[in-house]
């Protein structure tokens, strides 16, 4: 460690040379560069070179700067949203050991970001657990360098600034030191006069001392020594191999075709690689995700190359993580090129750690396919240009145990890919020749998945995507039923207070960013941050949006498992939904789209519901989050392909249900989205006849209500719904009946019969005006009069749950008519004698509310 009297600074004497180090993240979109080389040439005052390359290894450069020695470390950057779990290894160490090139240690690290690049919490954990590798207080000694490529406004830097509370923490982290370099205006020495100014005040408020890393150049040699011996003995062993298979490589063997299926994680660049061999747009590709198996053919180098795009899972999620609807699309890939491929090409990217849970991941997925698909797979390596100056051994050396292991599980099978160098083709040519390799190890055989387990692979497909179309019709059929059966009533409300329920990283402090168009809540982390946790406290947030008032209420995520927090997070969906006075007018549970649902996911779904009560479903619409992963599949296909578990959650919640996708384009689309999901949430208003959730008492079986001594509020309102039920329940289970529009504009369905038996002959006419009982009392007898039914008959002929007929139903009221007098609304229940029985369950609505119709 090397000091400096503090007198020295005192007198304001410069210091007679300055160390420096550059940290920085990359983003995922746009432009991925921090600048933060581009910014270490401009302090020394040097042209930015003209090959530019990622930075892989940490570089030391030098020079005289204001007759002053400046030493400038680059260090390789990370991606701003990964994990230091989730950075590879050989980044890891360079990036510490970066310091260790500043002897004896830096003045300075310089945290490197764009000026105007968006700063959200991921990122400020991502930063936090990339410095915590470095020992000591690294904070102490750290300036925030905002990159500029061009001049920038006082007024709008800090309007930044605002938008971004953790961006304001890591300022504050670092004392409120930061400065702005314009990379474009070198010529402007003032700006690193400045900044070395503030170096310089920095090393007065640490003593003049410097950083020190624990660590030495030598350590850094030595292990740079060891990984590149290791990756030269990889290169000779795989050169003997592939020298040993030409030789026994016939013509015979090769043919003309050759069929690719491509399967990987998400973002392993599988599209970008499909495209690169076929060279053209043959695959999606960027922001759009592949969603279903696609074939593509092109003449590549003289040869008929098939190449099939399959959908990739989630990083480094189990194969128990992964969407029943993703798994068949991969599995059917793999069979789509009959009789089948002659090459597997397994992506991995060079820009994300291949650890454990990655392995893991890998592992689970292939064996979707059988343990024989090893024998024709190869490793394909993509994000080339993350190499920079190392080679594809070397990363494989330094990654670790895990990645070795992939590489001799598909017989040191391994190639690299840049595909932002699509223009080489030699990368092409080699590919195509190591899988000629390949053919000729399997005697000429491609891989060929079980005939019968593809052919019904094929058939679940075709069944999962007839039962969507079925579903999305029923869904129509029973909105428009409920509008024209509601129809006059109010349709749009002022206020909306909705609470947000689901498990833990469901999405729902993100589904509620969406629906108030900014930012309200914290949104999760994904799982890599281990040691940080979502919502954990019920938070209320009131927005203007769309002319309504709109109150969403998050809430803590519950766990599928039994653990020590559930207790609290009772307790916590109880205050979120007491928060709401009177009451909410309704609940958003919030369920992945990426993700299976699952038997234990419908336990703790009903655990936590029935916990507010069993009369909380009426009033509960279904949030699928994650829409950009469905891409342009819809909503449906992925409940139908989940199963029943899925399938009991829609019909429980009444068969309303909504897509978001948090990641829209324009704010046209996601205000769409949002009207939509709104407008749904007001018809569920009107049916719950405007009133807020509240929990209530069991009731009895509504059987026994004709035994009871006078008829409250809530058995007739018990009534109406169940004709309402029973009237839906026939719109689905009888979809060969299929509503038509009639003269008057009314639809007309098919009505149930009480045993549901056999289906109802009976039809009836939705048409205008409120459900009152005189209403569908004249709808029906008028149309059973016309048709020639008898109604005695069909009274006799429907039976309730316990065995008895209406017609004796009758006969039993008929004896409790004085009974059925003391209910406040005399006038109905004389309408109600009067009118006989053919059909009960047609009375069954709620005059009370609507006495003066």
């Amino acid at each position: 460690m090397t000091s400096v009297a503090p007198s020295s600074y005192a007198k304001g004497h410069n210091l007679p040379a300055l160390q420096i180090v550059l940290v920085g993240g990359r983003e995922l979109g746009g432009i991925e560069a921090s600048g933060k080389t581009c910014s270490g040439n401009t302090i020394l005052g040097k042209d930015d070179s003209p090959v530019r390359k990622r930075t892989s290894i940490s570089v030391k450069s030098e020079g005289r700067r204001f007759g002053r020695h400046v030493t400038v470390v680059d260090t390789p950057g990370w991606w701003w949203h990964f994990s230091l779990e989730d950075t590879p290894k050989h980044d890891q160490i360079e990036f510490v050991n970066g310091a260790a090139l500043c002897s004896p240690g830096p003045h300075a690290f310089l945290l490197v970001i764009p000026v105007d690049m968006g700063f959200p919490e991921v990122y400020r954990f991502s930063l936090e657990e990339h410095l915590g590798r470095l020992k000591g207080n690294v904070w102490q000694y750290t300036i925030v360098l905002f990159s500029s490529n061009g001049p920038h406004q006082k007024d709008v830097f800090e309007k930044h600034l605002k938008q971004w509370p953790d961006l304001q923490w890591v300022i504050k982290k670092c004392q409120n030191r930061y400065h702005i370099l314009d990379n474009k205006n070198k010529s402007d020495e003032s700006q690193i006069l400045e900044l070395f100014n503030k170096i310089e005040k920095l090393v007065a408020m640490n003593g003049g001392q410097c950083y020190e890393s624990g660590e030495n150049a030598l350590h850094l040699e030595q292990w740079r020594s060891i990984v590149k011996e290791a990756a030269e003995e990889r290169i000779k062993a795989v050169e003997t191999q592939r020298a040993l298979l030409n030789e026994d490589i016939r013509d015979d063997q090769l043919g003309e075709e050759r069929r690719i299926a491509i399967v990987g994680a998400q973002y392993a660049a599988r599209s970008s690689s499909g495209n690169t061999i076929l060279g053209r747009e043959a695959f999606v590709e960027g922001s759009k995700r592949t969603v279903r198996c696609t074939m593509q053919k092109g003449k590549v180098a003289g040869r008929h190359v098939t190449v099939v795009d399959t959908p990739g899972w989630f990083y480094n999620s189990p194969s128990c993580a992964t969407a029943a609807m993703d798994k068949l699309e991969m599995k059917l890939g793999v069979s789509l090129c009959a009789p089948g491929p002659h090459a597997v090409i397994l992506t991995v990217p060079f820009a994300t750690a291949f650890n454990k849970s990655y392995c893991q991941a890998v592992k689970e997925h292939m064996m979707l396919f059988g343990e024989d698909v090893w024998r024709y797979t190869i490793v394909l390596f993509t994000r080339g240009d993350w190499l920079g100056d190392t080679t594809p051994e070397e990363r494989i050396e330094s990654e670790g145990e895990d990645l070795k292991w992939l590489i001799e599980k598909c017989g040191n099978r391994y190639h690299t890919f840049n595909n932002k160098n699509r223009d080489d083709q030699t990368q092409v040519k080699e590919l195509l020749k190591k899988i000629d390799e390949m053919v000729a190890s399997n005697s000429g055989c491609c891989y060929e998945m079980d005939r019968d387990v593809a052919m019904e692979n094929a058939e679940k497909k075709m069944l999962t995507e007839e039962n969507a179309e079925k579903l999305l019709g029923n869904t129509t059929k029973i909105r428009a039923v409920l509008k024209k059966l509601y129809k006059g009533q109010k349709h749009s409300f002022s206020e909306q207070t909705l609470v947000l329920l689901g498990a833990r990283e469901a999405g729902k402090s993100t589904a509620g960013n969406t629906i108030l168009m900014g930012f309200a809540f914290r949104s999760g982390l994904t799982k890599a941050f281990k040691n940080r946790r979502g919502t954990t406290k019920c938070l209320p947030c009131q927005r203007r949006i769309l002319k309504k008032n709109v109150t969403v209420v998050d809430t803590p995520g519950w766990s599928t498992s039994t653990d020590d927090a559930s207790v609290l997070v009772e307790e916590e969906i109880a205050r979120g939904v007491s928060m709401c006075l009177p009451g909410p007018h309704g609940f958003l549970l919030v369920i992945p789209a990426n993700k299976p649902f699952t038997e234990e996911d419908k336990k703790a779904t009903t655990k936590y519901m029935n916990i507010i009560g069993e009369s909380a479903w009426r009033h509960t619409v279904l949030v699928f989050t994650c829409g950009d992963w469905l891409g342009n599949k819809s909503v449906e296909e992925y409940i139908e392909s989940e199963g029943d578990n899925l399938k009991w959650l829609v019909e429980k919640c009444g068969n309303r249900y909504h897509l978001l996708n948090n990641f829209v384009d324009t704010t046209e689309s996601q205000l769409s989205q949002v009207r939509k999901l709104l407008e749904k949430i007001d018809e569920m208003i009107v049916r719950n006849r405007e009133k807020v959730f509240c929990p209530v008492a069991k009731q009895s079986s509504p059987f026994n209500w004709f035994r009871k001594k006078t008829f409250t509020e809530d058995e007739w309102l018990k009534r109406e719904d169940d004709l309402v039920e029973r009237m839906l329940r026939a719109v689905v289970e009888e979809p060969e009946k299929k509503p038509v529009e009639a003269r008057d504009g009314s639809i007309v369905i098919s009505i149930p019969n009480m045993n549901e038996e056999t289906p109802s002959e009976f039809e009836m006419s939705v048409s205008r005006g409120p459900p009152i009982v005189a209403w569908w009392r004249s709808r029906f007898l008028n149309f059973a009069a016309s048709s020639g039914y008898d109604t005695m008959s069909t009274a006799q002929s429907v039976r309730g749950a316990d065995g008895m007929s209406e017609l004796e139903y009758s006969m039993a009221e008929q004896s409790d008519q004085q009974k059925l007098l003391n209910v406040p609304n005399k006038s109905f229940i004389r309408n109600y004698i009067a009118l006989g029985s053919p059909l009960k369950i047609m009375s069954r609505m709620n005059p009370l509310r609507r006495n003066s119709l």
